[in-house]
Order: structure tokens, then sequence, then C-alpha cells
């Protein structure tokens, strides 16, 4: 077992403070959005030992991953780890299929479009399915909503549509084809210039006008007031509100577009950064090829119910192989087993306890504290301390 000293990074949308007051840490001012652990070229995470996860891994890559990841060609852990805290929404986002991101990374590379730059939509070749277990109350949009719904609710906010955008997207959003709706309107309002943003002005203004209750409205108006007369304002009136209770998750798979909006998960996700965006950012947005990846279909968000192991814990499981996340909480004393399929990282959000991977092998954890238990070393297993544990353990997932 690795020993691992994880860093906050500091995007401007992260909460004040919030990762370091839910690990037990003092926090260092300013904004603290994402923790990462694993081995992620662009923020691997340091061991106590003065190594990073990525060296442990390169050193002896079957016995971290296991035979079959590192007979696949692995040299890097298959998932990532992030405790995410969102103090305002993030940008619309989109992830490519495994398939997209091979053909977009090869595009790219054969065009010699550099990796740093801002116009590169694919910065390795891998997929980003991605699932959030919400640890604090958590706000979300995941999935297109009916186009029947968004027209009815646009016309209950801003009336019967005159001419410009807002008959253009009545006309799409009354169309019989929904994947060729939902394509146009993302296209009419993320490059319909001047009429569009007229369009999004006259939306916000009548969210604000609108009832307190009313859940368009409000997702409007959340997202104006932190990024005012971006068009993605009103792609999110196209998407499903979520809203996460602690314990509760959600999935996003390719091609679903998805924005966190409020709140403090664990999110574990395929180890890759591949990110097509669809407003709310100052960062590049290429429609076109946004347009090609996106699934334009009408889904209710794709919630995730956990298994209940017999040690009581909870295993979240997801339609790609890549990833499985437990949650083992358990009072002083309590024994509970790691589900464990490959390497694990371990996480604990709360109390403490004694981590075995082997005979003779025992690390105390407590709460912010983390561990790499690599394939050769399990099964783990964890003994709650006096003031009991709650911790995370992600792993991969079941093949099939």
């Amino acid at each position: 077992m690795i020993t691992l000293e994880p860093a906050i990074r500091d995007y401007d949308w992260g909460t004040d403070g919030g990762i370091s007051r839910l690990l037990g840490r003092e926090p260092a001012g300013g904004p603290e959005a994402e923790l990462w652990i694993g081995t992620h070229p662009g923020f691997p995470t340091p061991t106590a030992d003065g190594r990073t996860v990525a060296d442990v891994v390169a050193a002896d890559p079957a016995g971290v991953l296991g035979a079959e990841t590192a007979g696949r060609g692995g040299t890097r852990l298959p998932f990532l780890l992030k405790v995410l805290s969102a103090g305002r929404p993030l940008s619309v986002q989109v992830h490519p299929s495994p398939e997209q991101a091979r053909a977009g990374f090869a595009d790219e590379e054969t065009r010699g479009v550099p990796l740093g730059a801002p116009h590169r939509n694919y910065v390795d070749d891998q997929p980003k399915p991605e699932m959030m277990v919400a640890v604090t109350p958590m706000r979300a949009l995941a999935g297109f909503r009916d186009p029947a719904a968004v027209r009815a609710d646009l016309h209950r906010l801003l009336g019967a549509p005159g001419g410009g955008t807002s008959a253009e997207l009545d006309a799409l959003l009354a169309g019989p084809d929904p994947a060729a709706t939902l394509r146009g309107a993302l296209r009419l309002l993320l490059s319909g210039g001047e009429p569009a943003a007229g369009f999004v002005t006259r939306l916000v203004a009548a969210a604000r006008a609108a009832d307190a209750d009313d859940t368009t409205a409000g997702v409007v108006r959340l997202l104006a007031e932190h990024h005012p007369a971006d068009p993605g304002i009103a792609v999110g009136a196209l998407l499903n509100h979520v809203d996460l209770a602690p314990g509760q998750a959600v999935f996003l798979g390719a091609g679903t577009p998805h924005a966190y909006l409020q709140g403090t998960g664990v999110e574990v996700m395929s180890a890759s950064d591949n990110v097509l965006r669809g407003g709310l950012t100052s960062k590049h947005v290429d429609v076109e090829e946004l347009l090609r990846i996106v699934d334009p279909v009408v889904s209710a968000p794709h919630r995730v119910a956990p298994e209940e192991t017999a040690a009581g814990s909870r295993v979240f499981r997801t339609p790609v192989p890549d990833f499985a996340l437990q949650r083992l909480e358990g009072g002083p004393g309590a024994e509970l087993a790691v589900e464990q399929n490959g390497p694990v990282l371990l996480l604990v959000l709360a109390g403490s306890a004694l981590v075995t991977s082997g005979p003779g092998d025992a690390e105390e954890l407590r709460r912010g504290g983390s561990l790499l238990v690599g394939a050769a070393e399990g099964p783990a297993r964890l003994r709650a301390g006096d003031d009991g544990v709650l911790a995370f353990a992600a792993t991969v997932g079941r093949a099939g």
C-alpha cells in the first residue's frame, strides 16, 4: 500500500475552502475546485515517499494494475478519483465515445494541432464517462429534455414567439425529429450571433420575473448570475435539472450533455481530459465538433442505485468497465471489506480506519487520508476507528 498526498486544484468555479474543510484541513484561502487522485499526466498524484502514483505504476504495471489491465498495454490507472466542489456552474460539456476519441485525437495529431493549443479538442485518445456521488446536496444538468416540454416552458416564460431566434427555436422545438430538433437548437443558440444573444437577454429577463419555484426559470437565473449573456444559459433550458441528495449518484456516458451547478461530491471517471464545451465558458467552443459527438436523444438522467453488500457498504456500478465506486461507512470497530477488481484508490472523508491488504501490511488512515492498493496486494479491508469511518474506494469495474 502506498500513502498518497493529493493536491487541490484552484479553478475559479470552486468553493471557498470547501474541499479542505471536508477533508479536515486548514483552508489556504481562495477557490477549491477539485482534488485529483490518479495517474493523469496533467496532475499525477504525489506519494508520501516523494514519487507519484504514475511512477509507482510504471515500476510494476502488472503488480499495481493487475494482469488484465496491464495486458492491454496499460501503464496508467484506467480511472481517476476526484472530489469536486462547485461554488458556481461549470461549463456545459460533452465527452466522446471510445471510437470518437481515437478518431478525433488521430485527426488532430495528423493535422499538427499542438497539444496545448486552446482550440485543441482531443488531448488523448480515451473516452471520459464519469459518475458523481453527492456528499452534500448537489445540483446538475444532465441529458436532453423533451423538446415539447422545453417549448411549453418558453411559451410560459416568453409568451408567443415573435420573429428572429424565438421563432426559429420555436419551429425547431415543434419539429417531428427529436435528433434534428436538438442538434438544430444547439447550433442556433451557440452560433446565432447577435439575434441569439438578444434571445438570451429576453429569456433571462423573463426568468427573473417568474415565480421562485419555477424550475426552468430558476436554472436560467442561476446560470445568468454567474455567466451573464452566455448562450449556454439557453442551452441549460434544454437539459434536465437534477437534484442529488448526499449518497445519490448520476452517471454521464458518452455524448450526454451535462453541467454541474452547485455542491460537493466524489467523482470517478475514465482517465481522460477530452471535453467538448457547449457554453457557460470563456474557453474554446467548437460547435460543429460538439454537434458531431453529442447524443441527440431525449433521456432522463441516468441515476445509479447502489448495490448493498453483505458488509453494509454500497457499490455504485456503471455500464462501462473502467470503474466502480464503493461507499464504506461503519461505526466504531466496524469491519468493512473493499470490493477490489485490480487496483484500488481509497479516500477517507470522516473518522478513521486501519486498512489492511495482506499479512502484516497495515496503514492507519484518518480523515482526508488516501491510499493506493495494488492489484497484487488485495483484498483490502477496513476496521473503523473509535470515531467510525466514511470512505470511498474506486476500482476497475466488472467486465460486461
